[in-house]
């Protein structure tokens, strides 16, 4: 089970005007291994985003959206076909939607899959592509999957599951201790989301899409619980208003905008 709390502060839209946003995310994942070969899980996750736009600016002269949801539920299924190679599915279906907006209208469905290679004890390689039908669009991104013990204390990874919204990214760690550890990593990231029937574009789609770079600071507390601690900046951001047919009615790129979060996670 995960709780995570991210500020995004004011960031100033290229067209003029800015925005900020605070959210909070939550996941519960429960798994369990029906053979040494076999294993599977259920996930659950809610995420709450709350949005301020200084007005009028690039996207029009009242706030295009204010508060998003997004609702989703996962399945992951794998098999070992050896002891080098793996295999894994995992469908996804969910809802993003601003608060006032029918869910039944801004779903996105669709599965990761993908396969890993044992190469070594220190490092498991794959390939893998997420392909999602996202409220009005379908998007298809490969990426690799890389699990790296350079050496005792550097380590190459995947920091996030892929999804809808993007690829897993990468990380790079260093182990400081047995409870202290390091990274910095990067993703890249779009989330649609449907607008309600009663704002500013009446059934709209709101983009919000860009390139998290961060540095991390983790602290294992105990065994099952650690805390996260984040701190980075958004790059290539870009906003995007569409109308309710996908067509787009206003767009801006924004400066870089630096993100906080911090994250606590329990294990049983």
């Amino acid at each position: 089970m995960s709780v995570t709390g991210l500020a995004r502060p004011r960031a100033n839209l290229d067209g003029g005007g800015s925005f900020d946003t605070n959210s909070i995310r939550a996941s519960a994942t429960l798994g369990r291994h029906f053979t040494p070969d076999v294993s599977a899980s259920v996930g659950f996750k809610y995420a709450y985003e709350d949005w301020h736009f200084a007005t009028p600016g690039a996207l029009g002269p009242v706030a295009p959206w204010n508060a998003i949801q997004a609702p989703s539920i996962e399945l992951n299924l794998s098999y070992r076909f050896s002891k080098q190679v793996e295999f894994f599915v995992a469908p996804q279906v969910g809802w993003t939607y601003e608060t006032g907006a029918s869910s039944g209208d801004a779903v996105s469905y669709g599965a990761v899959v993908g396969f890993s290679y044992v190469h070594s004890p220190t490092l498991v390689l794959g390939l893998g592509a997420s392909a999602f039908r996202q409220i009005d669009q379908t998007r298809l991104i490969p990426f690799v999957i890389v699990n790296w013990q350079i050496t005792e204390q550097w380590r190459l990874t995947n920091p996030l599951n892929a999804g809808p919204t993007g690829g897993p990214g990468v990380e790079l760690g260093y182990a400081i201790s047995d409870q202290w550890d390091v990274g910095v990593g990067a993703v890249f990231r779009e989330t649609r989301f449907r607008l309600r029937s009663d704002g500013p574009v009446p059934n709209g789609i709101g983009v919000d899409k860009g390139i998290p770079i961060y540095a991390r600071l983790s602290f294992q507390v105990s065994q099952p619980f650690s805390i996260d601690f984040y701190a980075g900046v958004i790059v290539e951001g870009e906003l995007r208003v569409l109308n309710s047919n996908g067509a787009t009615l206003s767009s801006s790129d924004y400066k870089p905008s630096p993100i906080f979060a911090i994250s606590a996670k329990y294990e049983f």
